[in-house]
């Protein structure tokens, strides 16, 4: 709403500049989860914690063409010689689940929450980057 002041779009939501406060109401803790688990923003600290930037789905953060910022030469050598060891994913469940098996090994899965648009399960889960994950409905 722009008669609060101006809108800048983001990635998720909106930055507002403004005078004053419009008036907004709490969310609760599963709305959010839910919000940004089908937008697909992960949380650090929730979904991933010590991992590289590239094996997570915040592929806005790491700029591929941009030079001079810490990590910039790692960023550079993982993107152009190779792949990131790990990928960040969003699965469908059939049942709520906190891990599933993928390529015989455990695999955490974070923020679970039931999507009402999809009629199933919804969370991320962070995996092998070669893995083909054919038995598991990623969106």
């Amino acid at each position: 709403n722009e008669k609060y002041g101006i809108c800048i779009p983001q990635r998720f939501g909106y930055f507002v500049l403004a005078q004053e406060a419009p008036p907004l109401q709490e969310m609760i803790e599963e709305e959010y989860t839910l919000l940004r688990v089908e937008h697909d923003y992960s949380v650090q600290g929730i979904d991933f914690d010590q991992e590289m930037i590239l094996n997570t789905n915040w592929n806005d953060v790491a700029s591929l063409t941009k030079g001079c910022y810490l990590g910039q030469e790692v960023v550079a050598r993982v993107s152009n010689l190779g792949k990131p060891p790990k990928k960040m994913i969003r699965v469908l469940l059939d049942e709520k689940k906190e891990k599933i098996v993928v390529d015989g090994k455990d695999a955490a899965v974070t923020s679970v929450c039931y999507s009402p648009k999809h009629q199933k399960w919804i969370g991320f889960c962070l995996v092998a980057n070669d893995n083909t994950l054919d038995d598991w409905e990623m969106f």
